[in-house]
């Protein structure tokens, strides 16, 4: 059954109505931008798809990324930072107590340039240590000028253990001692050591000086171990030693 209404408008004045809608709405009231609106106004469609765009791309990959980008004290782990760790990692092999620990690694596969740090050397130093695939042997890190040496700067007055090595590790060694006092007075000597448990010997030859005397070398046994001493005459002095060999 249809069902019939009656309206107290006619048709036209239907019309009329409807057509005096759009003079009934104050544009001026729509905003497109929801920064700084004003609280008699709306936004506007186009405004709410431009803010539901900016929330659907915020928490894409891309849109968390560049938050994180944007915050302080925040770093991104990236691709290119992995694959610079990776490559440090392939060749850093690790951290070895003493000499003997470190020669206990499988070398058959190294082609040369692998790193190590060794907490305790032939001389009871630490020390970075690459492996010279050419010579198949370890080889100290040069970390200077001194060509491999170790050097002490601003010593004060008095006794310095420079180098040292427990007797029952080796049997002795050479050694290439050169000493600098502020004002640029230089001395130079080598050192031979040679040992049979508590039984220690040395020698200092080829000693030369430019100007006044840097130190004097003394080689003593404390405990079980080998130390090789200086004594600097003035105070701030430097003090390089170079291992020449090991026995």
């Amino acid at each position: 059954m249809t069902t019939k209404f009656r309206s107290v408008f006619t048709g036209g004045e239907i019309e009329e109505i409807l057509k005096s809608v759009r003079d009934k709405l104050d544009t001026s009231a729509i905003t497109d931008s929801f920064a700084g609106g004003e609280p008699d106004k709306i936004p506007s469609a186009k405004a709410i798809l431009e803010l539901s765009k900016s929330f659907d791309n915020t928490f894409t990959p891309d849109g968390v990324r560049d938050l994180l980008a944007e915050a302080n004290n925040s770093n991104i782990f990236t691709d290119s930072f992995k694959k610079k760790l990776e490559g440090v990692s392939d060749q850093f092999k690790g951290v070895y107590v003493d000499i003997t620990s470190r020669d206990s690694i499988d070398t058959k596969t190294y082609v040369g340039g692998e790193v190590v740090l060794v907490l305790k050397n032939i001389e009871g130093r630490s020390e970075f240590e690459y492996w010279d695939a050419v010579k198949k042997k370890w080889t100290i890190v040069d970390q200077g000028n001194n060509k491999g040496g170790r050097q002490f700067t601003g010593i004060p007055l008095g006794t310095t253990v420079i180098a040292s090595y427990d007797n029952a590790s080796r049997f002795g060694g050479k050694y290439l001692i050169h000493g600098r006092t502020p004002a640029n007075d230089s001395q130079l000597v080598e050192v031979s050591v040679v040992n049979k448990l508590l039984n220690v010997q040395w020698s200092a030859y080829g000693q030369i000086v430019a100007g006044a005397d840097v130190f004097d070398i003394d080689v003593k046994l404390t405990g079980t171990e080998v130390e090789i001493q200086v004594t600097t005459k003035v105070a701030s002095s430097s003090i390089t030693i170079i291992t020449q060999g090991e026995f």
